[in-house]
């Protein structure tokens, strides 16, 4: 086997560049999928100051509002929304152990089915953040992919291929990108290339050394 599929940049790469996180109304990012409901005028006018913050890139401010939100409006209907964007602003502020909180905050406020889905995705980002991969396995197995929709699915394997990676399984972790490349579009074949790069890693995983993360 060459050594360039051993180290294959193509390959992490492919995981590195899937793996984001998941937050409500971005057309950049993964969405929530929290179904509407009623809010005061007032509650949507402080929340929407969150969602802005939160797309400035602002985390401090965004912690701040978030924290405000919670304190002024703790009957709202969009506090479990309030709650996962605390934890992306502490995650993405490196402060993965305060996110867990926020998250597990989010999953028990709210009532969606679905946008739990997304709210353990996030839980589980956090855990792999602290090196807590059996943790972060075991918050990813919860996961009901069916209820994500396309880029979320991508970015859920992608996750799950990052576990086995650290974990040292590599066919388990190019079968979970060989997976991406069988709901890709088919228009979408640079993805569909790279998820080859997976397959051959399947057959070699035996010769092959621990990829740097």
């Amino acid at each position: 086997m060459s050594s360039s599929l051993k180290h294959s940049p193509l390959f992490i790469g492919f995981i590195f560049n899937t793996f984001f996180f998941s937050v409500p109304g971005s057309a950049t990012e993964l969405e929530t999928r929290e179904p509407a409901t009623e809010a005061s005028s007032q509650d949507q006018t402080q929340f929407k100051q969150i969602q802005n913050a939160f797309a400035a890139g602002d985390h401090e401010k965004l912690l701040s509002q978030c924290e405000r939100f919670l304190k002024e409006f703790p009957k709202s209907a969009l506090i479990p929304q309030a709650h996962n964007l605390k934890g992306l602003g502490l995650l993405l502020s490196h402060r993965p152990e305060e996110a867990v909180e926020s998250f597990q905050q989010a999953l028990e406020t709210s009532k969606s089915f679905s946008f739990k889905q997304f709210v353990l995705y996030n839980l589980a980002a956090s855990k792999f953040e602290q090196g807590q991969l059996d943790e972060a396995q075991t918050t990813l197995n919860d996961i009901q992919s069916q209820a994500l929709d396309l880029d979320n699915r991508i970015k859920y394997h992608a996750l799950r291929s990052k576990v086995f990676l650290k974990t040292g399984l590599h066919p388990e972790a190019a079968r979970e990108i060989f997976s991406i490349s069988k709901i890709l579009p088919a228009n979408q074949m640079e993805l569909k290339n790279k998820a080859h790069y997976a397959q051959l890693l399947d057959q070699h995983s035996n010769k092959l050394i621990t990829p740097p993360l």
